[in-house]
């Protein structure tokens, strides 16, 4: 298997064990007392087309939480994440948390992104030549 679908395949699995995990477990601790503060997800596929990329498409998503027990005074966690690859064979990965935890005292975020998009340099001015590049 490629070094990009490796990456891709280890974002989603782990995208997956996020959601899955404290989802089930408070969907059925939900369900049970009637809690409002239910963890729920939302993924949407994408197409798009740019001159420069051809044509992209993709799929991304957002987790949101309430971690902790004190969920009435707990800030909304977010889990976001995308995955796109295009027909110039360029691919971008974004996994971005945001969580909230000790009656919101302590936030733990960031970011990890990892993409290949090559960009071409011919040189300055009007005069370049494609041989240049």
């Amino acid at each position: 298997m490629s070094r990009p679908r490796q990456v891709l395949a280890a974002l989603l699995l782990t995208l997956i064990a996020l959601v899955r995990g404290p989802a089930v477990a408070q969907e059925k601790s939900g369900e049970e007392s009637g809690d409002p503060y239910k963890s729920k997800i939302a993924g949407l596929p994408f197409v798009y087309y740019s001159p420069e990329t051809k044509l992209a498409f993709g799929v991304g998503g957002v987790f949101n939480f309430r971690a902790g027990r004190s969920k009435e005074t707990t800030r909304t966690s977010s889990v976001w994440a995308y995955a796109t690859y295009t027909l110039a064979k360029q691919y971008s990965l974004l996994f971005k948390p945001e969580i909230y935890l000790k009656n919101n005292s302590l936030c733990l975020f960031g970011s990890l992104r990892y993409e290949r998009s090559p960009q071409f340099f011919y040189g300055l001015g009007n005069d370049t030549a494609a041989a240049a590049k």
